[in-house]
């Protein structure tokens, strides 16, 4: 089956095998939205209805029974977090059969504010499972132990028919159209034997946009699919565009930079003629001003004067319009 994953930080994505009572996936990102670790998910045999609200539980239980394979439905409800906060949410709710033939519930579950809605519990038609993934910007796709596709969405589609000129096909080689010389080769071949050896992790990769002739950052999940006997039968992968994150994280890290310097300027050059001037004035006779070595000492804080002047623009040149060191 294919691997999920969900555009937003406030929202995460649950699939579950109700034949086998397991967890297929789940976002690394379940706290945020639900306050529960991932860990207390996949510790349980059974999915944990129990972390809905007592007053909203019995009524979400009889909603879900009565979903049929292909169909959606669309909740709202109430969540109670591990230290008690309790949390509205909706949840998108969609039953289907893998292609082990198991029955698998997805949730793409968000918070939700409660003033939007007059009623605890919500029910209006969705379109189906497949239009929901077809619909995402993110690129999904899912592999078999030969590398051949078992899956993938149409974002993905457009990107390597953009990338490759060849349009994918279920079945196909995922290297399909690769320069095997590529540089990119071993990463990506390196990545897929960590996720076939059980391993779910993320990683991150820059490309080429065709399309806007730009550099594009992803950050990409990597998770095994198992078996009905616990084999790991397959992989799941979802790559999210996170080039504008990741044009922010570099600012702040070039911002930081240039703070840094502007303090080590300021404690290195700044610090010797301010001190300086600071022993002029305690020397300056201050009881007679009319004292000729005042004279003296004036021109002395003058040349100072410049002096601070002048680190003060290098600071401003350095730190805000040149290039840092």
């Amino acid at each position: 089956m294919p691997d999920f994953h969900s555009n937003s930080l406030s929202e995460c994505v649950i699939a579950f095998d109700l034949d086998e009572k397991k967890f297929l996936f789940i976002s690394p990102n379940i706290f945020d939205v639900l306050g529960h670790d991932i860990d207390f998910f996949y510790q349980n045999n059974k999915y944990p209805y129990e972390i809905i609200y007592k007053d909203d539980r019995d009524k979400i239980i009889a909603l879900c029974t009565k979903l049929v394979d292909g169909e959606s439905i669309e909740l709202n409800y109430r969540v109670e977090t591990a230290i008690g906060v309790i949390k509205w949410v909706h949840d998108k709710k969609s039953l289907f059969t893998d292609q082990t033939g198991h029955k698998v519930l997805l949730s793409i579950i968000k918070l939700f504010s409660p003033e939007t809605t007059d009623r605890p519990v919500d029910i209006l038609p969705q379109k189906s499972l497949e239009a929901l993934i077809h619909n995402s910007e993110d690129l999904i796709w899912s592999l078999d132990k030969h590398r051949r596709y078992l899956y993938f969405n149409n974002a993905y589609r457009r990107k390597i028919f953009l990338d490759t000129g060849i349009i994918p096909k279920e079945g196909n080689q995922v290297y399909q159209g690769i320069d095997y010389k590529s540089e990119l080769m071993p990463k990506w071949e390196a990545n897929y034997n960590r996720a076939f050896n059980g391993e779910i992790f993320v990683d991150r990769s820059e490309g080429f946009d065709r399309l806007t002739n730009q550099i594009i950052c992803f950050e990409i999940y990597f998770n095994p699919i198992y078996s009905s006997k616990g084999d790991i039968t397959g992989i799941g992968c979802c790559a999210r565009n996170i080039t504008e994150l990741h044009k922010t994280e570099k600012a702040l890290i070039d911002q930081n930079q240039r703070l840094r310097h502007i303090a080590s300027v300021t404690s290195h050059e700044l610090r010797r003629p301010v001190a300086s001037m600071l022993g002029l004035i305690n020397i300056m006779d201050r009881e007679n001003f009319f004292n000729p070595d005042n004279k003296e000492i004036i021109e002395h804080m003058l040349t100072v004067g410049n002096e601070i002047d002048e680190v003060i623009r290098f600071i401003i040149d350095k730190a805000f319009t040149a290039k840092l060191p």
